[in-house]
């Protein structure tokens, strides 16, 4: 019987494992996923903080309705009006101008704008303002109330913005209150009246504050509408990286791995256009059903407030159609660098520059600018529409639908046409050549795999020759691009092996295909093959060409016959050597194993 081997010799004893010191000593393996992880930090803090960290700053523009009613009155026969004084005042002072678009309107509009959700609050002047200054000053015998002007908000348009609005709209009042106050009281004093007692005379205006329309409740205090437009565009986004993995898992060009079990599937012979035209027409599927269930979660388990469910369930839907889209797209395009891509301009950008918490208008200039096109701003607005201000077309339910069906067009040409650039310029996933004898390998694998199953279950203890890619199966020849590198049958091992019943021992050297320098003592060049530095011992698998493993990549070897002289142990001495096509590169050290 065989007795079991040691770890040391590796996987069935053919493959040498690989330890953690041995890895880490492999400064591009631990480098990489750090200066990657570093980079999307950055970028992270760059546009989450620099998006928040001072919105009183960069206000410019919030849009507030400004309402003047007053219908003046009668000082010494000459007539005045000091709601249009404050009107004009607030409209050229340049400490609200610069931070507040004021639009002078009448009421209905100024009720119309905050019913849509287009201004975030109104400033309005009472038709007798006028005649209650008059009064407290004694200027007047008629009998009315105090001097107030109202500031109406508006929640539902986003706390933030309301207290943006009136952090500029009170101090500005009360600045026109005493500038008022100050014209009255020395209007009084010519004419001997006496105020009316109670009032201040240096500050005669009252500003009072209201809610025009408050949030619904079980609205999250009006946040609910950024959280499920967020959370449709992570639908999107989300549903597309599984069904780029799944697909590309299917198709071959991916592995599964789930606790210990790992697969890989025969890759299929397939176009980049119809692998993403595929990817494109499962996300169709999924990405209604997952905004599906985030609404029921939402709505029907949690009570969420979401009057019309319906148009939110397929607005949302329609707006994760377009994210997946996009992303694949991506993928697609750049491979796994779009998910990345995907990462920083979907979820990052998106919610730096959604204008979800802080109001676009208190962002700095970038994100102003990438609100114009980011998809959440436009996947924002359309839900807030439909959850606080009943559906209406211009409260932004319009825009979405608009720019995220232009966006939706937008992903949609330029992933078929990269698409079908590649194809067209012969950039397949896996060159033909390669793909064929992959499969002609597998298929001599699994044939060469049942043998020795097969001497099993007989009870015979005979050696089973090793079949290796070149002797599995008649013509099974490596493809041109690797066959310069692969001349003949080796295996690499870190047992000892005797030189009875074997070919001629040999060492193996890995390295770029090219033209071999003339002082490199091999019979049959290694193309590019350089003389080694910095030999020490270690498994096969640690280092190949250019300093990199990928899961499809096969060594680049040249056999180099060795002298055949073994020791009394039977260990011919020889070796498997490794080159690294990069500055400090080092060789490997094992005892070969001849075929």
């Amino acid at each position: 019987m065989n007795s079991p081997e040691p770890e040391e010799s590796g996987i069935r004893g053919v493959t040498p494992r690989v330890r953690a010191s041995e890895l880490l000593r492999v400064r591009t393996l631990w480098l990489a996923p750090i200066a990657v992880t570093v980079i999307l930090m950055f970028f992270m803090a760059l546009f989450y903080i620099g998006a928040i960290v001072n919105p009183t700053g960069h206000l410019s523009g919030l849009p507030v309705a400004l309402v003047n009613e007053d219908r003046g009155g009668t000082v010494r026969g000459s007539q005045v009006n000091f709601g249009a004084e404050v009107a004009s005042d607030l409209l050229h002072t340049s400490g609200v101008t610069s931070r507040l678009s004021l639009d002078e309107v009448s009421y209905a509009q100024a009720e119309a704008q905050l019913n849509s959700g287009n201004a975030y609050a109104a400033i309005v002047i009472p038709r007798g303002f006028t005649a209650s200054l008059l009064s407290a000053y004694g200027l007047s015998s008629a009998s009315v109330g105090p001097p107030a002007i109202q500031l109406l908000t508006n929640p539902r348009a986003g706390s933030v913005g309301v207290q943006l609005a009136t952090g500029v709209a009170q101090p500005a009042l009360q600045q026109v209150s005493s500038a008022v106050g100050s014209k009255l009281s020395a209007e009084a004093a010519k004419l001997g009246s006496t105020p009316r007692s109670g009032i201040d005379t240096a500050s005669p205006i009252t500003v009072t504050t209201s809610d025009f329309r408050s949030v619904p409740p079980d609205s999250a205090l009006g946040l609910s509408a950024f959280y499920i437009s967020l959370l449709a565009l992570m639908c999107g986004f989300l549903g597309a990286v599984l069904v780029n993995s799944s697909i590309d898992a299917a198709l071959g060009y991916g592995t599964s791995e789930i606790g210990p079990r790992w697969r890989q599937r025969m890759p299929v012979a397939i176009s980049r256009w119809q692998t993403l035209l595929t990817k494109w027409s499962v996300a169709l599927v999924a990405v209604p059903i997952l905004t599906g269930v985030l609404l029921l979660v939402a709505a029907g388990l949690l009570n969420m407030n979401a009057p019309h469910a319906g148009e939110l369930w397929l607005f949302m839907s329609f707006a994760g159609i377009a994210i997946a889209a996009g992303t694949l797209a991506l993928l697609a395009a750049f491979g796994s660098l779009g998910q990345l891509l995907a990462m920083l301009l979907f979820v990052y950008l998106a919610l730096a520059s959604s204008g979800g918490t802080v109001p676009v208008q208190a962002l700095p200039s970038f994100f102003r600018f990438a609100a114009s096109f980011e998809p959440l701003r436009q996947v924002l607005g359309g839900v807030r529409a439909i959850l606080y201000f009943n559906a209406q077309a211009d409260a932004g339910l319009t825009r979405g639908v608009v720019l995220t069906a232009v966006g939706l067009a937008f992903w949609l040409i330029t992933g078929a046409a990269v698409t079908r650039w590649y194809d067209r310029r012969g950039l397949d996933r896996l060159q033909p050549d390669v793909l064929e004898f992959v499969q002609r390998s597998a298929r001599a694998y699994t044939t060469g795999a049942q043998a020795p199953a097969a001497g099993r279950d007989t009870g015979s203890d005979a050696p089973t020759k090793a079949t290796t890619p070149e002797t599995a199966a008649p013509g099974n020849q490596p493809p041109a691009v690797l066959r310069a590198c692969w001349s003949r049958p080796w295996t690499c091992g870190s047992r000892q092996h005797g030189g009875s019943g074997t070919s001629q021992p040999m060492t193996v050297r890995y390295g770029p295909c090219g033209a071999a320098p003339a002082d490199d003592h091999v019979e049959q060049a290694a193309p590019g093959a350089r003389e080694q530095a910095d030999e020490r011992p270690g498994p096969l698998a640690q280092v190949t060409d250019r300093c990199r493993i990928s899961a499809g990549e096969i060594p680049q070897a040249e056999a180099v016959p060795g002298d055949g002289q073994h020791d009394a142990q039977g260990d011919d001495g020889d070796q498997c050597r490794v080159h690294r096509d990069c500055p400090g590169r080092a060789s490997l050290s094992l005892r070969m194993i001849s075929s």
